[in-house]
């Protein structure tokens, strides 16, 4: 789901769809959610969205288990949704964007480099190394959330993203309710739209 200030964005007519309805990589499984947004402060500068919670790694076997130690039974079919994602960002042409949400896999995994391919960038890889985590697994810490955009807006410098660390650093207790909104750390991205349409210094603020 999407939540925005209408006093800011105003949600382009039509522009909400989901990726993958007819894609056997999506079957019974969440689809990613697209929208358009348009900025009110600048005319004619829209920012197209793909909200995605790939497929889980739910049932990875752990790397010292006796039997295929590591293995990861959705490991192919996130990268199929990768793939899809990737194609639907090839139609958007000059257009920004932002891809987000839970990839449920790493930034050097071959489901983020599906989704980049040779056109995007993943913002997390601008980011230092130590901040490079966003999820707490029995004590260690990974990446499985990302921000994606496109290499002319990585390159002009017109994309700020941070994690915001703390949440996913909080204990839970294995097998009782969960009394926080998420296991996951708070990312923030900040647009700024292309020199040719900026009226001053208005950028357009996500968060997840």
């Amino acid at each position: 789901a999407y939540l925005y200030d209408p006093n800011t964005v105003d949600l382009v007519d039509g522009s909400l769809v989901r990726l993958g309805l007819h894609d056997e990589a999506f079957e019974a499984t969440r689809k990613p959610l697209v929208a358009t947004f348009r900025c009110r402060a600048v005319p004619g500068w829209t920012l197209d969205v793909v909200n995605v919670h790939l497929a889980s790694k739910r049932h990875q076997r752990g790397v010292f288990a006796p039997e295929q130690p590591g293995f990861d039974p959705h490991h192919a079919r996130r990268v199929e949704q990768a793939a899809c994602v990737n194609d639907h960002l090839g139609t958007l042409g000059a257009r920004d964007y932002y891809v987000t949400g839970d990839f449920n896999d790493y930034e050097f995994s071959a489901t983020l480099r599906a989704v980049c391919g040779a056109q995007a960038v993943n913002m997390v890889d601008r980011l230092p190394p130590a901040q490079r985590y966003d999820y707490n697994h029995r004590g260690v810490s990974l990446v499985l959330m990302h921000g994606v955009v496109s290499a002319e807006q990585a390159d002009s410098e017109r994309v700020e993203y941070e994690i915001l660390h703390g949440n996913e650093l909080l204990g839970v207790t294995p097998g009782e309710p969960l009394e926080k909104p998420s296991d996951h750390a708070y990312v923030i991205a900040r647009f700024a739209p292309p020199a040719a349409e900026r009226a001053g210094d208005s950028p357009v603020t996500l968060a997840d």
